[in-house]
């Protein structure tokens, strides 16, 4: 392992390998993407445009389910709480996916849960709303599950400076990243 120019860089993968199982008990296998820099350059990639993990993973049967006998009002209005109004943190929905390890190495996911609002919320296009790691082995297929709450389905309402959950129709987006999604569905919310 050599330092030049305060990063590190190791023209061996296999060293590397074992440094990243040792240190932060790195799972997967590390190939170099692009051929090693010129460690006299001063302009050598990050390491993150060097390696990347080497399997991959699919995602299916993403599914929703809201909770039984919820019934949302326009604003949240129950008793005030730490962190707002009680109901704010009532349980709503249930989104799941299978994720399998479709890669010849075992490896870690980290599924991130978007979701998009109705256009008249005015709220950002794509908002995370969960994420979870799962490591598998080749072949393997784990279950992730995100309970949504009445908060993570409202926007700010700075005229009424409330919580309101908005009518209309939403979309879930599940992937890798947000510009990475592997799945996606929509739903309606009523108030």
């Amino acid at each position: 392992m050599n330092r030049v120019n305060g990063t590190q860089t190791c023209e061996n993968n296999h060293i590397q390998n074992e440094i990243l199982k040792k240190e932060i008990c790195f799972k997967g296998v590390i190939v170099p993407d692009v051929p090693a820099p010129d460690v006299r350059s001063k302009h050598r990639p990050t390491s993150h445009q060097q390696y990347s993990a080497y399997t991959t993973f699919d995602y299916n049967d993403f599914t929703i389910v809201f909770q039984p006998n919820v019934s949302l009002s326009s604003y949240a209005s129950g008793k005030t709480v730490d962190g707002g109004r009680a109901d704010l943190f009532t349980d709503v929905v249930t989104m799941s996916a299978a994720i399998k390890n479709t890669g010849k190495v075992a490896g870690g996911e980290a599924a991130q849960l978007y979701i998009g609002f109705p256009e008249n919320a005015k709220s950002p296009a794509k908002q995370l709303r969960g994420f979870q790691k799962v490591f598998l082995e080749p072949g393997e297929i784990k279950t992730v599950k995100f309970t949504l709450q009445r908060r993570d389905l409202s926007v700010w309402d700075t005229e009424a400076q409330g919580w309101k959950a908005v009518d209309g129709n939403y979309a879930a987006w599940l992937g890798k990243s947000s510009r990475n999604i592997a799945t996606e569905v929509a739903f309606e919310l009523r108030t």
